[in-house]
């Protein structure tokens, strides 16, 4: 509203019972009923109205899904928390530093320290860096601009990370390399290091977002790469990986004990490594494997290669081989024992053509009484719903979790999907229902699960939303058809255009818990990954309620950044709190004293205060000629402050 006169302009809003919220200038922004504004529309005092319909921008609701925006607010909270003194440390391809959703309120890059893994180059402070203005990588590849968003993008427009706040610490690998040309996991383990050094020499607690993936099978021995893993991490040192996008395949088979006989047809049209297909085996005895050639028409067995674990058992170590030759191609099926896990034998299995890759479909059988447990390479092959020659279709959906989100020490995240439709910048509406075949709000399509193999934790740790989240795109990537249809908002930055995009899968996800981890870092700097998992263990949203928790799914459940906060806070078991939030200005601080600051007909308030403990250490009313009370006597900390109208902590 603007009014003729400024001075008469908030009375003359209370009198039509109104109330003024603001004021930008001359302009006063006005909150009442319908009832309330056609009363006011005749005042002679206002000058003029406005009331347009609510745009509807292309908002990310994450914050919301995962509560960030309460805890933003600080609602009954100390204060608001937004990732101040922590770092938030990225490893991924496709960086682009000049996105104005990494630059602060000033115009100034937060991101200050990049390790490019792909030159050895390391860039130091924020000149530096932007002088540098992107990767090595960002020409071809788009995903780590996206995901540093989500974990700790500006606020900008309708768009905001998950610690907004935050230190920005990076480093790129080439992702799409093969053949190690781009590296092999210790470049992943060295960059990871140099990230947590970096934070380290800042002095701040660090969570490090991973949100790449190699399948997993505990018979590739990745016991350095555990231990660095396992070193690096430990107090304010957090690693958050994506679980993989590998949920629809099957890649478990168990056989009973006493079942003589379970397989089924194992496809290798997915294989993008050089021949190789692999798989482990558990089992406590005897038990026989049958990997069978087909032909063309996939309904019959033309050759078979055959070995027994007890035959592996006798080779005393060595690797036993046997192999048949089929038109002009030799095929070695290899087993080898690894050792003892939990009472069974892990047995590791490749089988390997000597021409090219095994781009075909066979089967695979296991025979014998005793029970038995085989895992699928998810990255290269899955069990199909066909059933094998004979009959059998025993492989199960599953057993997907990738490396190094597989790791005890990292947290695993899997993928929700919240979002089923969005509409791009052309107007179209992008349809993502085939994401979300369990509804709203449950598991995405593509989000990896368990189980695990014997002797690994449950995973996934826990989930968030992963369907068309929308983040910061590379503006130096060229603009495919494909990302144009995906792109939802744009700005404009010294004659460059800068885009918001949607994507999805569990990369999206790992950074929004990232993000989440690091505000809670700000509440307990030296927080661990097992305080981390107790903490989702008790405050996540549970998506499916017909579930126990945790489990091979979603884990511990979706996480929830405002009840995480409230539990690390002791804030959470005072059940006499009211949920709503006290109004913002009604009670302050000053000092060791609690001020109630009078506000329209409010010049009364009934108080109770409650300690971490929930223990009532305070009950007193405060008026406008009463309206303090000093809480200087009590021990220092943090305080519940409740009343009639809402409650809202404090710290002494």
């Amino acid at each position: 509203m603007r009014f003729v006169d400024d001075t008469e302009g908030e009375r003359r809003v209370r009198s039509h019972g109104g109330r003024l919220m603001t004021w930008i200038g001359h302009v006063a922004v006005v909150r009442g009923t319908m009832e309330n504004m056609k009363r006011m529309a005749v005042d002679d005092n206002v000058l003029r109205m406005e009331a347009e319909p609510c745009g509807q921008v292309q908002t990310d609701v994450s914050g919301q899904i995962v509560h960030t925006t309460e805890v933003f607010a600080g609602e009954s909270l100390p204060r608001a928390f937004t990732g101040e003194g922590i770092c938030c440390a990225i490893l991924d391809h496709g960086l682009d530093f000049t996105h104005p959703a990494f630059m602060d309120n000033g115009g100034r890059l937060r991101v200050t320290y990049f390790y490019d893994c792909t030159t050895d180059e390391t860039f130091e402070g924020t000149e530096a860096i932007t002088e540098r203005q992107c990767s090595t990588t960002a020409e071809r590849s788009y995903h780590g601009t996206h995901v540093m968003g989500i974990m700790g993008g500006s606020q900008y427009g309708p768009f905001c990370g998950m610690a907004p706040d935050a230190t920005l610490l990076a480093a790129d690998f080439d992702g799409y390399a093969h053949n190690f040309e781009g590296g092999s996991s210790a470049t992943i383990i060295l960059a990871m290091k140099r990230l947590f050094d970096k934070a380290d020499a800042l002095g701040m607690p660090c969570v490090l977002n991973f949100s790449s993936s190699v399948g997993y099978l505990p018979g590739h021995l990745r016991t350095l790469e555990e231990e660095c893993l396992e070193t690096m991490t430990g107090p304010g040192h957090i690693i958050v990986c994506a679980a993989s996008n590998r949920g629809e395949k099957a890649c478990r088979l168990h056989k009973e004990e006493g079942q003589p006989h379970a397989g089924g047809m194992m496809n290798n049209v997915t294989s993008n490594y050089s021949g190789i297909v692999e798989w482990d085996i558990f089992t406590a005895g005897d038990i026989g494997i049958t990997v069978g050639l087909l032909n063309r028409e996939h309904n019959e067995e033309q050759q078979q290669l055959m070995m027994t674990t007890s035959d592996i058992l006798q080779a005393s170590g060595q690797t036993l081989s046997t192999s048949v030759q089929r038109n002009n191609t030799l095929y070695t099926l290899s087993g080898m024992a690894i050792g003892e896990v939990e009472g069974q034998e892990l047995y590791h299995f490749t089988l390997t053509p000597s021409m090219g890759s095994l781009h075909s479909v066979c089967t695979l059988h296991l025979d014998g009484e005793t029970e038995a447990t085989l895992f699928l390479n998810a990255d290269i092959s899955t069990f199909m719903d066909t059933p094998a020659p004979d009959g059998c279709a025993d492989g199960r959906q599953g057993a997907t979790i990738g490396w190094p989100a597989a790791s005890p020490s990292v947290i695993a995240v899997g993928a929700t999907a919240h979002t089923l439709s969005y509409t791009n910048l052309d107007g179209e509406t992008q349809d993502q229902t085939d994401d979300a075949p369990d509804g709203v709000g449950r598991i995405a399509r593509f989000s990896s699960r368990g189980p695990m193999p014997p002797g690994v934790p449950s995973k996934p740790d826990v989930c968030a939303p992963g369907v068309a989240i929308k983040a910061p795109m590379n503006h130096f990537y060229t603009l495919t058809d494909k990302i144009r249809r995906q792109l939802v908002w744009q700005t404009e930055q010294q004659g460059e255009a800068y885009y918001w995009v949607a994507q999805s899968g569990t990369s999206m996800a790992s950074p929004m818990v990232a993000g989440v981890i690091a505000l809670w870092l700000e509440a307990k700097p030296d927080l661990t990954t097992d305080e981390v998992r107790e903490l989702l263990s008790l405050s996540c949203s549970h998506p499916d309620d017909g579930l126990p928790y945790p489990n091979n799914l979603y884990g511990h459940g979706e996480i929830n950044a405002h009840r995480g906060l409230l539990h690390l806070l002791g804030l959470d078991g005072i059940e006499e709190i009211s949920h709503q939030s006290l109004r913002e200005g009604l009670l302050r601080m000053e000092g060791d004293r609690l001020v109630l600051v009078p506000q329209g007909d409010i010049t009364t308030l009934n108080i109770r205060i409650y300690n971490t403990q929930g223990q009532m250490v305070m009950v007193t009313t405060l008026t406008d000629t009463n309206p303090e009370v000093d809480l200087a006597k009590f021990p220092r900390g943090i305080y519940v402050v409740s009343t009639e109208r809402g409650s809202r902590t404090v710290r002494i």
